[in-house]
């Protein structure tokens, strides 16, 4: 057995990558780190979290990193061989974010928060593309399924949600469900259109 020691906290979350060369952590100490799994060699320590790293997950094609913390922010890497660089901050929830997930394709990437609610953002943009506004969700876990065609989110009370993807059938369904007109603000969030459409 190999002790990685390097973080000055409780290790919150491990993950290798898909090539099985690298092994990431996710510390109460505010850290992300970076491991050869050959070696043990720690590679890069990603300290922007201002608060403790509750997730930490690889891309399947390897190339990028997530984190979520307990600043309210989640944030997206890129790997280049040991090179480590932010590429996005994903801004929008209101409290902790426990979990970071990348979809099979990893064009999306999914969050979830004591906020109660669960986002999907671009990958390549970082742009908020999806709130999912479960009542008193606050579980720690979101997971895609290997199609990508559902969501799964844990909650606090004892239920699993499980939203259908990709957007196009989640929209279709959402409005198949809607019992009024949404407003333009719901719109805005929701949707993400500058306005209503004229027969909603």
């Amino acid at each position: 057995a190999r002790a990685w020691v390097g973080h000055d906290a409780a290790v919150e979350r491990a993950a290798f990558s898909p090539d099985g060369r690298l092994l990431a952590t996710a510390g109460t100490d505010g850290a992300a780190k970076l491991w050869f799994l050959s070696t043990g060699e720690l590679i890069a320590t990603l300290p922007d979290h201002a608060a403790p790293v509750n997730g930490v997950n690889f891309s399947h094609d390897g190339r990028f990193l997530g984190t979520a913390g307990a600043d309210n922010l989640a944030r997206i890497w890129a790997l280049d061989g040991q090179d480590v660089r932010l590429v996005h901050t994903l801004r929008g929830h209101s409290s902790v974010v426990w979990d970071v997930v990348f979809s099979p394709d990893d064009a999306a990437v999914a969050t979830i928060s004591f906020d109660g609610a669960a986002r999907l953002w671009e990958v390549t943009t970082g742009v908020e593309r999806m709130t999912l506004p479960g009542v008193g969700n606050n579980g720690r876990e979101i997971a895609f399924s290997p199609d990508g065609v559902y969501l799964a989110v844990t909650t606090g009370s004892g239920l699993v949600r499980l939203y259908v993807l990709p957007i196009d059938d989640l929209l279709v369904l959402a409005q198949s469900r809607v019992t009024r007109s949404l407003s333009d603000a719901e719109c805005r969030q929701y949707l993400h259109l500058e306005q209503c459409e004229p027969d909603r």
